[in-house]
């Protein structure tokens, strides 16, 4: 199997006839469109051209010999196959550091011995990312769920921060019309609306905290009373 390459700047009406042409759309980067399709022939030397992800995989790849040959074969892997290239790179590296680095006094004099990491090009053309692993008692498929669970946690803090971000810009918003409608002298309305919800002999405390409670239900209710 062997496959032909296009790079075209970004443009979506483009996209139907290149569709048509069965090209696909591998990815998408400073504003260019790369594609591929699968062809009869050898895709010529030089047809292919380094993409954004191959030079990315490329400089993590603890051995940086034969590029050109690794180049050729990264081209000849589908978008899936692409992906767990660079899904699985880091977890054999951390394996190599594992069972390398007891043998070397350090994990970068394992690195320049050619003995323990093989080629670039040899690791995407055999698919070492199938290959089952274990780093210090665990499989390759505990290290995915426990980057999988780190991940969910990475994504649950940042939604947790966003929300956290919006009551807070709720809370200034709600600050902010408070503020001006005593300004313009219109807080007695709130108030007063405020008084008929709260018990009989509430005091001013009280009033207050339910008129905040009012402009936060319907802060667009009570923002067009202001006057600009």
């Amino acid at each position: 199997m062997s496959f032909e390459y296009r790079i075209i700047e970004y443009n979506t009406k483009a996209l139907p006839e290149l569709w048509k042409d069965n090209w696909i759309l591998s990815t998408i980067h400073d504003n260019k469109m790369f594609f591929y399709r699968e062809v009869k022939r050898v895709v010529a030397k030089n047809a292919i051209t380094e993409t954004p992800d191959f030079q990315n995989w490329y400089d993590l790849y603890p051995k940086h010999k034969s590029r050109q040959q690794a180049l050729k074969e990264w081209w000849r892997l589908n978008p899936e196959e692409i992906e767990l290239a660079k899904q699985f790179l880091p977890l054999h590296i951390q394996y190599w550091k594992s069972k390398y680095g007891r043998v070397m006094k350090k994990w970068k004099e394992a690195i320049k011995d050619l003995t323990y990491v093989p080629y670039p090009s040899t690791w995407l053309s055999a698919k070492w990312w199938n290959d089952e692993i274990e780093i210090e008692g665990k499989t390759k498929d505990d290290m995915i769920r426990e980057k999988e669970m780190i991940e969910k946690r990475r994504q649950e803090e940042i939604e947790r921060r966003k929300e956290e971000e919006k009551e807070r810009e709720e809370a200034e918003e709600i600050s902010l019309i408070i503020r001006r409608l005593k300004e313009q002298g219109k807080y007695r309305e709130l108030e007063n609306e405020a008084r008929q919800k709260a018990p009989v002999w509430s005091l001013q405390f009280t009033i207050d905290f339910i008129a905040r409670s009012l402009v936060w239900k319907d802060p667009k209710k009570y923002r067009n009373l202001l006057s600009y």
